[in-house]
């Protein structure tokens, strides 16, 4: 990881922040554990190049049969479309952006949810566009907590069936990052990503804020 992050990360002490080349995501149960607690209020970040077809982003989802559901990305690419959808006692909430997502490239995106609201968020030609901030009643997470995972949920999925590469996650459990912060994340991101030749990727600012082309990359993760 570059230096730059570990800056980041002392200034952004309560997070997770993890770099994950290539990491191919299929919408089977298990995945890459990201070793974070679980809290009702926090911040997720990832940096995905989404299936045409709906998928998860990150998270700890169980299902609709499950109470609470836990919380997760929801990428629908096909419909222009991306949803932060978060556990209650009984159902869920979400906040929902209409937006274009090219299949082709790497988009980043974060949400914030707390005890009272939810709302999503993706960078754009550099800036941070955001969903509705939709309030939350009753908001809950599974108990025992069930750990924050990359793309897949904690259990057999039938409509989420989109496989997905990851390069980059981030969760910041108890606080949630201010706009300030998250235009900060996007700008690590350029920076470290600009400053690695030697990992084959090359990123450039576009209007998806962050377009990465891989080419040859070590250690790289397939599941």
């Amino acid at each position: 990881m570059a230096v730059r992050s570990w800056g980041l990360r002392r200034s952004l002490s309560a997070h997770r922040f993890s770099t994950i080349i290539t990491l191919r995501v299929m919408p089977t149960p298990g995945g890459y554990d990201l070793k974070v607690t679980d809290n009702i209020k926090k911040t997720e970040m990832v940096l995905i190049r989404p299936s045409a077809v709906r998928s998860l982003g990150m998270g700890n989802y169980l299902g609709g049969d499950v109470v609470p559901q836990g919380d997760t990305f929801v990428f629908e690419p096909a419909i222009g479309r991306l949803r932060a959808v978060v556990g209650r006692t009984a159902g869920t909430a979400e906040s929902r952006l209409d937006v274009a997502m090219d299949t082709g490239k790497f988009h980043l995106a974060f949400f914030d949810v707390s005890g009272e609201a939810v709302q999503v968020h993706k960078m754009v030609s550099g800036q941070l566009v955001s969903g509705a901030l939709t309030a939350v009643t009753a908001r809950a997470i599974p108990s025992p907590a069930k750990p924050i995972m990359v793309a897949r949920a904690n259990n057999t999925m039938t409509d989420f069936l989109g496989s997905v590469d990851i390069a980059m996650t981030g969760v910041w459990s108890g606080t949630n990052l201010t706009a300030a912060q998250k235009q900060d994340m996007c700008n690590v991101i350029m920076e470290m990503y600009g400053d690695n030749p030697a990992a084959g990727v090359a990123i450039k600012q576009e209007a998806d804020c962050v377009r990465q082309k891989i080419q040859c990359i070590p250690h790289r993760r397939r599941y």
